[in-house]
């Protein structure tokens, strides 16, 4: 049996989990504040371009 985590294991979680979530949501802001220019460079059109903020790069495949 592996022994308890300490105190500080705990925080370094929780930090972790926190700036974890801070930068996927701000990627996904970001993402979202220019997605008519992304739609345009890319040719095709915004709700195809929104695919762009949960799911990659798969936006392309016509």
């Amino acid at each position: 049996m592996s022994p308890a985590p300490t105190r500080s294991h705990a925080q370094i979680s929780i930090l972790l989990l926190t700036m974890s979530t801070f930068v996927i949501g701000t990627a996904e802001f970001v993402v979202m504040g220019i997605l008519p220019d992304v739609a345009a460079d890319l040719s095709i059109s915004i709700p195809k371009a929104g695919w762009l903020t949960g799911s990659g790069l798969h936006v392309g495949d016509q």
